[in-house]
Parts: structure tokens; sequence; C-alpha cells
């Protein structure tokens, strides 16, 4: 079991391997170690309403929500977020 919403889970992506991404009505996305159960990293205050879905690669993450945007996070430049609405 991996714990650390405060709200309903809305999605989950897991493509095999070691890691998963989930996004949440609390509108944070969470990476998760599938083999600890421990979230280790925790995105938020980039959303503010309900995240819908969630995808990622080796070094991107793409989120959307309610909010009407479309989140990218890449992790090869850094941590540089593009936001498209």
């Amino acid at each position: 079991t991996m714990r650390g919403h405060k709200d309903l889970v809305r999605t989950l992506h897991f493509a095999g391997g070691k890691r998963a991404v989930s996004g949440s009505y609390d509108q944070t996305i969470k990476v998760w170690d599938i083999s600890t159960g421990e979230c280790t990293l925790d995105l938020k205050d980039v959303h503010t309403s309900w995240v819908f879905d969630v995808q990622f690669s080796a070094s991107k993450i793409v989120s959307t929500s309610q909010d009407q945007k479309i989140v990218i996070w890449d992790f090869a430049k850094g941590l540089d977020i593009s936001s498209i609405n």
C-alpha cells in the first residue's frame, strides 16, 4: 500500500520497472518506488484543480488537470516546467 495523497487518486501510470506516477484530486503528482512503496518525488503547486491523467517516460512527466492545463516536467533539463493552456 502506498499512502501520501490527501484526496482521491484519479490516475496512476505504471509501465513496468521500479516507478509509478499518480495524480490526485489533491492537485499533486507523486512518483513512487514500487519496491519500497515510498513516495520519491512530490510535485505540487502547479495545478490549481483536480489532476485527471499522468503519463511518464525516462525523462518527462506529463499531467492534465481540470484547471485546463497540460504540464510537462522535463527532468533532462533540471526541473524545467512547461505549461500548455
